[in-house]
């Protein structure tokens, strides 16, 4: 798993995994309070997701 567009700076052993995910979410660093809410948000949203994909 790999957040906020990190995954281009991972080795190509992490990137080739059987499973492996880079979700692209805003870097809530020095922003309001409002902001790292909705990353907050995004995040449950995709982790419930993954969690139903590997049931």
């Amino acid at each position: 798993m790999s957040l906020c567009g990190c995954g281009v700076n991972l080795p190509e052993a992490w990137v080739m995994r059987e499973m492996f995910e880079d979700w692209q979410l805003q870097d809530p660093e020095g922003e309001s309070i409002d902001t790292f809410g909705q990353v907050r948000d995004q995040v449950k949203e995709r982790v419930v997701k993954l969690i139903d994909s590997l049931a």
